[in-house]
C-alpha cells in the first residue's frame, strides 16, 4: 500500500489525501516497529510519519486527524528518545486539536499519556509542583469523558486515567499532602 501511495504522491503531490493517507502508513509501521522491538526504526517511522501528517496540515488544516498524526508522531518519536522538546511540541499540536474536539477520547489520551511523561520527567527533575499541575492538567482533560458516559469509555482510556490518578496521589503523598493524596 506504501509504494502504491509513493506513486501517487509522484503523481499528485499536493493531494492532501494522498500525503495524510502515506502518513498514516508510516505511523501504523511505526508501531508496528516499536511493538516488535525495533526502536531505531519505529523512530524513523514516526519521524517520516510526522514531516507528512506536517505536510498534511499544510495542504488541509481543517482535517483534525493529520494534526492528531502530527501530535502522535511528535509524542512517539519523544517517547522513544526520551526528548521532552518533541513532547512538548506535542502538547500543544494534542491541545489544539482538543480544543475542536473536547470530548473526543481518540484525541484527549494521547495527550494525557504525554503529561505523564512530561510529569515523571518533572518529578525526577525534583519539581514535583509542576509534575501535580501537569498530572492535574491530564485528569482535567479525561474526567469528562468518564463522567459523561462511563460505559462507553474505551478501556485504553480508563487505564491513562487511573494511571494519572495514581501518579497524583504518589505525587502529593510525597510532597506530604496525605490528605489530598487520598482522594485521587
Amino acid at each position: 500500500i506504501g509504494n502504491q501511495l509513493l506513486r501517487l504522491q509522484e503523481q499528485d503531490p499536493d493531494n492532501h489525501r494522498v500525503v495524510g493517507a502515506l502518513a498514516k502508513s508510516f505511523s501504523l509501521a511505526g508501531r508496528i516497529l516499536e511493538a516488535t522491538g525495533e526502536g531505531d526504526l519505529a523512530k524513523e517511522a514516526f519521524e517520516q510519519a510526522g514531516n507528512l501528517f506536517g505536510q498534511a496540515v499544510k495542504l488541509n488544516a481543517a482535517i483534525d486527524g493529520y494534526q492528531l498524526g502530527l501530535g502522535n508522531s511528535l509524542a512517539r518519536v519523544g517517547l522513544l528518545e526520551n526528548d521532552i522538546e518533541k513532547l512538548e511540541a506535542a502538547v500543544d499540536v494534542l491541545g489544539g486539536v482538543i480544543a475542536a474536539n473536547p470530548y473526543e477520547a481518540a484525541y484527549q489520551k494521547p495527550l494525557a499519556d504525554v503529561y505523564g511523561v512530561l510529569a515523571r520527567n518533572q518529578r525526577d527533575g525534583g519539581r514535583a509542583e509542576n509534575a501535580i499541575q501537569l498530572e492535574k492538567e491530564a485528569i482535567d482533560i479525561l474526567q469528562p469523558i468518564i463522567r459523561a458516559n462511563p460505559a462507553a469509555v474505551p478501556a485504553d482510556v480508563l487505564y491513562s486515567y487511573a494511571q494519572r490518578l495514581a501518579h497524583l496521589a504518589e505525587l502529593l503523598g510525597d510532597s506530604g499532602d496525605f490528605d489530598d493524596s487520598r482522594e485521587p
